[in-house]
């Protein structure tokens, strides 16, 4: 017998050994899918992958003068947004905080992310920080960048 035939005689006892285990019913299927959505960002790291923190969408553009980063960042309040400067770019944090009116029922689409969002963007910062502006309108933080142009050195 070679290889590929042994293989294909172990996947088939496989998939005749998972056709007899019971699947679990739909509500504990969805009580565990909302537990690890919930209990993710709180599970110790040890031993464990970390739990990434779900990313915010980013568009990107430039001109000859700036770069424009645009965040969607719909039913997130103003007071709960951070951008850091790391390096070669910034991170642009925030919170999107359930709704007291929002009904739960069964679930035909599960799109939107509750809870600490972030995401990464690879753009230098200027020297001056102060030069960057920043607007959050209608859920969109939009943020403008110079771009460094370097300083001209004189040669003695």
């Amino acid at each position: 017998m070679d290889i590929s035939t042994g293989k294909k005689q172990v996947e088939k006892t496989i998939e005749k050994t998972i056709e007899h285990v019971p699947k679990p019913p739909k509500y504990v299927e969805d009580f565990i899918h909302e537990g690890v959505k919930f209990f993710g960002g709180v599970a110790p790291k040890i031993g464990l992958e970390p739990y990434k923190t779900p990313a915010l969408a980013v568009s990107a553009s430039e001109d000859d003068e700036n770069y424009y980063v645009y965040c969607d960042m719909a039913g997130i309040k103003r007071d709960t947004i951070e951008i850091y400067a790391l390096g070669d770019g910034f991170t642009i944090y925030g919170e999107r905080v359930v709704p007291d009116n929002l009904e739960f029922g069964k679930k035909i689409n599960d799109d939107i992310v509750f809870g600490k969002l972030e995401t990464r963007v690879g753009i230098a910062l200027p020297k001056e920080i102060s030069s960057i502006k920043t607007d959050f309108e209608n859920g969109m933080l939009k943020i403008v960048i110079p771009k460094y142009k370097g300083r001209k050195i004189s040669i003695e």
